[in-house]
């Protein structure tokens, strides 16, 4: 497996790792999967980073795909591997799971490494990223949970190592948004665990910059999917995203045909998702799962032409 993944940095120029990773920018008919939990799942970074692209490389057809698990950590990487990230067929995968684990690290590095060789056996190159930090220290609505920073930071120092030992390239999320917190940025939300609009903006930008890219300035998010044509590509693609989290943190099971699991989510939300301290997010997936599951491959259908609209329209105009 080492030589393998030792090959996946063919893409890759590498000047530094850690924070000074140098990437070349993605190619014409990438590929480009995020894999990762409930921040991947946000898909603001994402969405920045493909509004880039389309900017940037007009002429170019560099795909991305939202798999993002919220909730999920290395467990759900193994169990929906097969069916929602290699399904896509990728050529780069950003790889940013850790936060989940954090807590119960056991056996973290042997898991971690086991993913990233699967990832290998595709084909695919890949990107990895530290686990965020925890705002256990800077403004936050939410309760500060002592020690909850420190064990983030034991799992970024092991995607660190990993990534040393197997050269491959890392982006230091981690270490960069403890600056921005260091510096005053308000980069989380109020849970002190999620990075805010602004803090997917920063993270986007860390992927770009080590490609030689920048971001400009930051824009809210719709502004950034209206500005770029991005609106209904977006929206399909936080369907998917939406439909594979709702399955890891309300049906988790795939022995269950698709009947079973609309009757699943149907239940919870009758008996726990109607209780008044109901999680508000979950009860919004639940509801959101049960009208779009039975149109899954439709929606990915719709999010593909989208896209191809999209490429097809900027390459209109640079032939013009």
């Amino acid at each position: 497996m080492r030589g393998i993944i030792v090959a996946l940095v063919g893409f890759v120029c590498l000047a530094a790792m850690g924070s000074d990773v140098r990437m070349q920018t993605f190619p014409d008919g990438a590929r480009v999967a995020f894999f990762g939990d409930s921040i991947t799942h946000n898909g603001g970074a994402m969405l920045r980073i493909a509004a880039h692209y389309r900017t940037a490389f007009p002429n170019r057809d560099v795909r991305f795909y939202n798999v993002g698990i919220s909730g999920g950590g290395l467990a759900a990487a193994e169990m929906y591997f097969d069916k929602y990230l290699a399904a896509i067929k990728p050529t780069h995968v950003v790889f940013a799971f850790g936060v989940n684990d954090s807590n119960s690290p056991d056996g973290f590095r042997e898991r971690y490494a086991a993913l990233v060789g699967r990832i290998a056996s595709l084909g695919a190159s890949v990107i990895l990223r530290t686990t965020t930090p925890y705002n256990e220290f800077g403004k936050g609505t939410a309760a500060a949970r002592k020690g909850r920073n420190e064990a983030h930071r034991r799992i970024a120092d092991e995607i660190r190592a990993f990534a040393e030992e197997r050269r491959l390239p890392v982006l230091d999320d981690f270490s960069r948004m403890s600056k921005f917190l260091a510096d005053g940025e308000e980069v989380f939300s109020g849970d002190r665990l999620h990075p805010n609009d602004y803090g997917q903006w920063r993270m986007a930008d860390t992927l770009l910059a080590a490609q030689g890219q920048k971001i400009a300035v930051f824009q809210p998010l719709d502004e950034v999917a209206a500005s770029s044509g991005l609106e209904a590509w977006h929206a399909q693609s936080q369907k998917l995203a939406d439909i594979l989290s709702c399955e890891w943190l309300l049906v988790r099971d795939e022995t269950l045909d698709l009947d079973a699991k609309l009757a699943k989510v149907r239940t919870w939300l009758e008996t726990t998702g109607a209780r008044p301290d109901a999680n508000r997010f979950m009860v919004g997936l639940a509801h959101r799962y049960s009208d779009d599951k039975p149109r899954e491959t439709a929606i990915r259908a719709d999010m593909d032409a989208a896209w191809d609209n999209i490429v097809a329209r900027c390459r209109s105009r640079c032939m013009n």
